[in-house]
């Protein structure tokens, strides 16, 4: 009869339907996911410089590097003159120096150097006059010199350094 025809290919239908399904289902669930960054829109690197930036000059927003395992210094950022917002070097456990920022002008709103554990000496901030709101240098514990800001002569909001068990010399 026609009912049991339409009945039939319904049930077979839906079977086809089910089983295209739980494949499908099972599929998605074995690709794996790609790792998180915990830098937003910015690049995490694993390089020991950052030489592939060597002709970038101008940041509108900020810049952050955070948590590169072999960056060891800021080679390729020299040519950097603005940054539109902040600059935060963090959690890079094998910089030991922080250079290479001589033609920085204009930093938009900070500056933030912290949990760097082999970082030992900071230069490079020699032409940065003006922070609108905060130097922030902490919990680097082999940093002994702090150099380059000699012709910084305002800072809106905070300076901050402390916690830099080996700093000697401010200059």
């Amino acid at each position: 009869s026609p009912c049991s025809i339409i009945g039939i290919f319904f049930v077979f239908s839906l079977i086809l339907f089910l089983s295209l399904s739980l494949s499908l289902f099972f599929f998605f669930l074995m690709i794996r996911r790609p790792p998180r960054s915990t830098l937003f829109p910015y690049t995490t690197l694993f390089r020991s410089s950052l030489n592939g930036l060597n002709n970038l000059t101008v940041v509108n927003g900020g810049i952050n590097i955070k948590s590169n395992m072999g960056l060891k210094n800021l080679t390729g950022l020299e040519k950097l003159d603005t940054i539109g917002s902040s600059i935060l070097i963090s959690s890079n456990s094998a910089l030991t120096h922080i250079g290479s920022l001589n033609k920085l002008t204009f930093i938009g709103y900070d500056i933030r150097i912290f949990n760097n554990p082999s970082l030992q000496k900071i230069n490079g901030f020699e032409s940065i006059q003006r922070l609108s709101h905060t130097l922030d240098v902490y919990n680097n514990p082999k940093l002994v010199e702090i150099n380059g800001f000699q012709n910084l002569d305002t800072i809106m909001q905070y300076l901050s350094i402390h916690n830099n068990d080996s700093l000697i010399s401010l200059a």
